[in-house]
């Protein structure tokens, strides 16, 4: 059966997904497991997880492609090593803003749940994901899972989707609502009906003003725009 649920799936009761608990402390001392909204780190700067996803036996997290420096890097979360990020898998143009760290830890590769940060000791599991641009509409909730690293923020903030596709910015996905901050680059944006799964949308790209600040506008780059070959990693 497809991952991929009927629009109608906003109609649906309230779920009773389970909020887990862990050892994590906060999104930037969490190395208990990937998750959408962690803070990840190379040398010279840090970036926020998105959605973590396989090919050919290989474990990818993913990221912004702006994150990247051009040059092969290694990333982290919480002194914890991930793996490297070649820069071939690093994409930066028209609707596309995704980077494809490769998961060279063991103990992550293992790892097959799909997850998002809810607040620094909490996650839910990934749901689904939009595989193609039809499934994302104008009017949907999104939330998005970063660090938030200035200001802080509990819980994952919202919007609502105003453009699939924003010609005027490159073709980015605009949400509207919410101004991301800096170091929010690359985190896990999500659809949210009243069922209270969640759903991969795409990794947030860039916002109008930098933090929370009016208009609060924001761009994320869909999931179906790039490497159609990956499964995601669901829960």
């Amino acid at each position: 059966m497809s991952s991929q649920p009927c629009k109608k799936e906003s109609l649906v009761p309230a779920s009773t997904d389970q909020i887990e608990d862990d050892v994590c402390t906060s999104r930037a001392n969490c190395n208990d497991s990937l998750r959408a909204g962690l803070v990840i780190r190379r040398t010279g700067g840090g970036c926020s997880l998105g959605f973590t996803a396989r090919s050919s036996g290989v474990r990818w997290a993913l990221t912004a492609g702006h994150c990247g420096s051009g040059t092969m890097t290694n990333w982290s979360t919480a002194g914890t090593p991930i793996g490297p990020l070649n820069p071939v898998n690093a994409i930066d143009s028209g609707p596309v803003d995704a980077s494809a760290i490769q998961v060279t830890n063991a103990g992550y590769a293992a790892d097959t749940l799909g997850r998002i940060a809810i607040s620094g000791s909490t996650w839910v599991p990934v749901k689904g994901r939009a595989h193609t641009m039809s499934f994302i509409w104008v009017g949907d909730v999104v939330c998005v899972s970063a660090r938030y690293a200035a200001p802080a923020t509990s819980g994952n903030p919202c919007g609502v989707v105003t453009k699939t596709s924003d010609a005027a910015v490159r073709g980015l996905t605009r949400y509207e609502g919410y101004d991301p901050c800096p170091g929010d680059s690359g985190g896990g944006v999500y659809w949210l009906p009243s069922s209270g799964r969640r759903y991969a949308f795409g990794l947030h790209s860039r916002s109008t003003a930098g933090c929370n600040t009016t208009p609060r506008k924001a761009w994320f780059s869909a999931l179906p725009r790039f490497w159609p070959g990956l499964a995601y990693d669901l829960a």
